[in-house]
C-alpha cells in the first residue's frame, strides 16, 4: 500500500469554476482553499482527512449526494500514471476506457495523480433539522414521500443507527431562494431540533472524529450497499430484525443513511455502487459498520459471521456493493453485478497491468484469474 498524502493542498483554478488538483490533496485541505476563494466542492465524505485521490478510487458519497450525485460525477478528466510509468490524460472523450475504470475502480488500472473537477459556489451558513424514528422501517416510511419529487428536496441528508437511536438529519443551506425549498414542518416525524451550522464539512467532520474516539483499539469490518426504493424498504426491514438479536446487536455499532441523486454520468462507471440501469431518480445507500475490541475474539467472529448475512440479503435485493468494504466476491457474484463491463475490466488490466503490480490483493484482480 501507498502512503501518499500532500502537507497543504496542491491545486490550480481554471476557468468555469473547475479546479485542478494533486490526488494527494486532502479533501480539508482542498475545501479551506476553494473557501477563500468563494467555492466549494459540491460533495464530501464526512471525514476529511482522506486523499482526493483515495475516495475517487472508490466513488466518494457524501450528505450532499442527494442533490450533486457522487464525486466521481464531479469528475471532467484525470491524469494516470499506468504500471509502465507512462502518464495519460483520461476523459469521456480520450483514453474513455482508462476514465470509466479509474474511478470507483480501486486503483487497477493506474494511480490516479492529478484530477480537474467541477465546484459550486461556497455557501458557509446552514440550518440542519434533526429528528428522531422508532425504528429503521419508520424511517424509510417517512422519507417515501422524497420519491415523487413533488415537493423541493434539501440541500443534504443522512440518517444513522447508533447507540439504539434512529435519527436523521436535513440541511438547507442560507441563501436568497432558502425560503422557496423544503418546508421542514411538513416532514411526518418527531422534530427533535433545528440548529444553525457554520461550514457543515467541518462540523460533520469533527463529529465523526470524536465517534471513532469512543472506541479505541477496536477493530472495524463495514460494508456499504445501494439500492432502488424498494430493496432499500426491505433491507432497512432485515436490518430491524438483525439488530434485534441481542448475540448481534452489540457488534453492529452504526447503521447509516444516505440518498444519491441520479445524474446524467451515474451510469458510465461501471463498478460506481449508483450505476443502476436504468436509474431511478434517487439511489439509497446503507452503511453497516460493525466495531469489537481486539481483545474479543468472540466477538471477533461473531462480527465477520455477520458480514456474509448482510452481503447475501443485500445482493438478493439487487443492492450493489460500495467496493471499498468487506465483501466476499467471486467470479460469478462479479459478474452477476457487472456483466460485460467486467470482462471489458479485465481485458483492460491485462493489457496496462500485465504483471498485476496494483493492488494485486484485491477481490476484483483475484476473482479474475489474472495470471500472476
Amino acid at each position: 500500500m501507498i502512503v501518499n498524502l500532500a502537507e497543504q493542498a496542491q491545486y490550480k483554478l481554471l476557468d468555469d469554476h473547475r479546479v485542478e488538483v494533486s490526488a494527494r490533496t486532502l479533501w480539508g485541505q482542498l475545501e479551506i482553499a476553494l473557501n477563500r476563494h468563494g467555492r466549494a466542492f459540491p460533495i464530501h465524505t464526512d471525514y476529511l482527512n482522506l486523499s482526493v485521490g483515495g475516495t475517487l478510487s472508490v466513488g466518494g458519497i457524501g450528505v450532499r449526494s442527494l442533490v450533486h450525485g457522487l464525486q466521481i460525477d464531479q469528475v471532467e478528466k484525470l491524469r494516470l500514471i499506468l504500471p509502465d510509468g507512462s502518464v495519460r490524460w483520461c476523459s469521456p472523450e480520450e483514453n474513455a476506457n482508462l476514465f470509466r475504470f479509474s474511478l470507483a475502480g480501486l486503483g487497477q488500472v493506474g494511480i490516479i495523480e492529478t484530477a480537474v473537477l467541477r465546484t459550486i459556489p461556497y455557501r458557509k451558513q446552514s440550518r440542519i433539522y434533526m429528528y428522531g424514528h422508532r425504528n429503521l422501517t419508520a424511517l424509510a416510511e417517512s422519507i417515501a414521500w422524497m420519491q415523487e419529487r413533488k415537493r423541493p428536496l434539501p440541500d443534504f441528508f443522512h440518517a444513522v443507527r447508533m447507540h439504539g437511536q434512529v435519527t436523521s438529519v436535513f440541511g438547507l443551506d442560507d441563501d436568497d431562494k432558502s425560503q422557496e425549498k423544503w418546508k421542514p414542518e411538513a416532514y411526518p416525524e418527531f422534530l427533535l431540533g433545528v440548529q444553525p451550522v457554520a461550514d457543515f464539512p467541518f462540523w460533520s467532520h469533527a463529529i465523526q472524529e470524536q465517534w471513532l474516539q469512543e472506541q479505541p483499539n477496536h477493530m472495524r469490518i463495514w460494508s456499504d450497499y445501494f439500492f432502488d426504493f424498494e430493496g432499500f424498504v426491505d433491507f432497512l426491514a432485515f436490518l430491524d430484525t438483525l439488530v434485534r438479536d441481542r448475540r448481534v446487536s452489540p457488534y453492529i455499532w452504526a447503521i447509516y443513511v444516505l440518498m444519491i441523486r441520479s445524474t446524467e454520468e451515474s451510469g458510465q462507471f461501471p463498478f460506481s455502487p449508483a450505476a443502476f440501469q436504468p436509474a431511478p431518480p434517487l439511489v439509497y445507500s446503507v452503511g453497516v459498520y460493525g466495531s469489537v475490541s481486539e481483545i474479543d475474539m468472540e466477538g471477533k467472529a461473531m462480527t465477520k459471521d455477520i458480514c456474509p448475512r448482510i452481503q447475501e440479503k443485500a445482493f438478493a435485493l439487487h443492492g450493489r456493493p460500495y467496493l471499498h468494504g468487506s465483501y466476499q466476491l467471486n467470479r460469478e457474484s462479479l459478474l452477476a453485478l457487472y456483466g460485460r463491463e467486467y470482462e471489458t475490466f479485465l481485458a483492460l488490466k491485462r493489457q496496462v497491468d500485465p504483471s498485476s503490480l496494483l493492488n494485486a490483493n484485491i477481490h476484483l484482480h483475484r476473482a479474475g484469474l489474472l495470471p500472476a
